[in-house]
C-alpha cells in the first residue's frame, strides 16, 4: 500500500519558490511549489481529502512529505505520526536560529494506489517568547541550513519507539526528555507557565540533585554558556528570577506586580537561554556524551568549571 504522508506549515513564508524539495530527514523533504505539490495527490482522493484542505496544502505555503510503503492500513496511522514529528525536528531547527512560532498542521496519509486515507494532529502550537504568533520570512539558503541541521542531527523518537505513560524515564535520555520540556515550553502562551516549563527544561539537563536547586542551576548555566564574569553574573541573576516565577506558578501562588512588570523580558531570557544551551548540546557529540552520560561525570564537569580547573566545555 503506498501513501503520500503530507502536512502543512504555519506562519512560515519562503520568499522564494523552491524549484527542487529540500531534504530535511531520510526520505522527507519540503517544498513551497505548488504545482509540484498538486502533482503528489491525485484527483481522484481531492473529495476525500476535501477542498479546504486541498486549497490549504497547495497555496503555497511550504509543506513536509514522503512517499512510503506499508503492509497493512494500520503501518500508515504510525508513519503519519512520525512524519508529524520529522516535521517538529524543523521547527526546533528553525527555533535554533531565532525565536519563531511556526507550527505544522494536520498530517495526511493519502493513499496514492487505494482509496486510503488517515489524519492525526501533534497537540503542539509553538508561539513566539512573549506568548504572541507572528510569520517568520526566510530565504532558500537561510531553509538549507535549518533543514540540515535537521536531517544530520535529530533523529528523535519513532511513534512505536516511545515509551509508554510518559517520555520521563531513564532510559529516554536527559536530551529527548529536554526536548519534550523545550516544545512544551515553546507551545505556552501563559508566560508564567512558560517561565516554569523552560526552568524544568534547564533542571531536565543541569540537575543532579535537589540541593539549593535555583542556586545550582542558574550558577551551571552561567559557567556553561560564557566565560565573561560579568556575563556569567547577569545570566545567573536573570535565571534566578525565572526560578522565583516558576515557583509562583507551579505552587499555586500569584504573580507579583513588580514580576509582571518584567515577565516578557524573563520569558524571552530563558527562550534564550534555552536557545544556546540546546543548540551547544545537540551540535556537539563531546557534550551531548557528557549530559547522556552519569549524573557523577556531569556533576565533577560543572563543579570543575566553576572552580577554574576547565576554563570551557
Amino acid at each position: 500500500m503506498n501513501y503520500l504522508y503530507i502536512v502543512g506549515l504555519s506562519d512560515l513564508e519562503i520568499t522564494e519558490t523552491l524549484k527542487t524539495p529540500i531534504k530535511t530527514a531520510d526520505k522527507t523533504f519540503i517544498t513551497n511549489n505548488p504545482s509540484f505539490i498538486k502533482s503528489l495527490i491525485p484527483n481522484w482522493q481531492i473529495q476525500t481529502l476535501g477542498i479546504l484542505e486541498y486549497n490549504f496544502l497547495t497555496c503555497g505555503r511550504p509543506v513536509i512529505f514522503k512517499i512510503g510503503d506499508v503492509l497493512v492500513e494500520e503501518g500508515s496511522h504510525i508513519e503519519t505520526v512520525n512524519t508529524l514529528r520529522e516535521a517538529h525536528a524543523i521547527l526546533t531547527s528553525l527555533w535554533m536560529s531565532r525565536d519563531c512560532s511556526v507550527n505544522c498542521e494536520t498530517g495526511f496519509a493519502i493513499g496514492l494506489n487505494h482509496d486510503g486515507m488517515h489524519s492525526n494532529t501533534l497537540n503542539l502550537n509553538y508561539s513566539f517568547a512573549d506568548g504572541t504568533n507572528k510569520t517568520l520570512k526566510i530565504n532558500q539558503a537561510e531553509l538549507e541550513s535549518s533543514c540540515k541541521l535537521s536531517a544530520s542531527t535529530f533523529k528523535g523518537l519513532k511513534e512505536q519507539n516511545n515509551p509508554k505513560h510518559t517520555a520521563l524515564q531513564k532510559t529516554t535520555g536527559r536530551i529527548n526528555i529536554s526536548t519534550y520540556h523545550l516544545q512544551m515550553a515553546r507551545s505556552a502562551n501563559d508566560l508564567a507557565i512558560k517561565i516554569a516549563t523552560y526552568c524544568s527544561f534547564f533542571e531536565s539537563l543541569f540537575s543532579t540533585s535537589n540541593t539549593e536547586l535555583a542556586h545550582q542551576l542558574s550558577e551551571r548555566i552561567a559557567f556553561f554558556l560564557s566565560r565573561d564574569p560579568r556575563e556569567r553574573l547577569e545570566i545567573y541573576k536573570k535565571t534566578k528570577k525565572a526560578y522565583g516565577i516558576r515557583s509562583k506558578a507551579v505552587h499555586g501562588d500569584i504573580i507579583s506586580d513588580r514580576d509582571m512588570k518584567e515577565i516578557i523580558e524573563t520569558s524571552k531570557h530563558c527562550d534564550e537561554l534555552a536557545r544556546k544551551i540546546y543548540t551547544k548540546i545537540i551540535t556537539s557529540k563531546k557534550i551531548g556524551e557528557l549530559f547522556e552520560g552519569p549524573n557523577e561525570q556531569l556533576e565533577n564537569c560543572m563543579r570543575d568549571l566553576i572552580f577554574g580547573v576547565k576554563e570551557q566545555l
